[in-house]
């Protein structure tokens, strides 16, 4: 039942953004906000790809995060506890992600926000590298398609990386920068 909701909701957002944008523009906004890149002409996402831009209309984990912090702001104005502000910005990922639907990268950017959001309820940052590791065979589980896929590869190396280099990154940076 929530499937052709959720399809009758995007495509009114795309005539709402066509009616008020024009084309290009609708293609902008509606690819950046949850990567519907359909109203995109051909030649346009071309470009996007040729100059190194095409992830702008990708759901990445930017978005997760940025409804996260939307979630959790909302919850601010409330007033509610550290936790469930926790809990908030998770029911704004929830709902987001409800809308997208589950492909390849919105699977990676949940798993990784979850992670981010047992860490901050838990309030440790021990056991990164092992909490990682079981994100990615959680993602391999549940879409074993992606262990072919190059943008998770891309994504699990990254994210490895700033697990391992941060705490040294932090270490040097001090003594330049205030630390927080």
């Amino acid at each position: 039942a929530a499937e052709p909701y959720l399809s009758t909701l995007k495509e009114q957002l795309r005539t709402r953004a066509l009616d008020a944008l024009g084309t290009e523009s609708a293609a902008l906004v509606l690819g950046t906000a949850y990567g519907d890149d359909s109203l995109m002409s051909s030649t346009a996402r071309e470009e996007y790809k040729l100059s190194g831009l095409s992830h702008i209309t990708a759901v990445s984990g930017a978005n997760i995060a940025i409804m996260f912090l939307l979630g959790y702001r909302v919850g601010l104005l409330l007033r509610l506890p550290r936790r469930s502000l926790v809990f908030a910005g998770a029911g704004a990922v929830a709902a987001y992600t409800m809308l997208l639907g589950f492909e390849g990268s919105v699977v990676r950017s949940l798993t990784m926000g979850a992670l981010g959001a047992l860490a901050l309820i838990r309030g440790t940052g021990r056991n990164t590298l092992s909490a990682l590791t079981t994100a990615l065979l959680l993602c391999l589980v549940f879409s074993p398609s992606l262990a072919l896929d190059m943008g998770f590869a891309l994504s699990a190396v990254a994210t490895a990386s700033l697990v391992l280099v941060a705490p040294s990154l932090t270490r040097l940076l001090s003594a330049v920068l205030p630390h927080t």
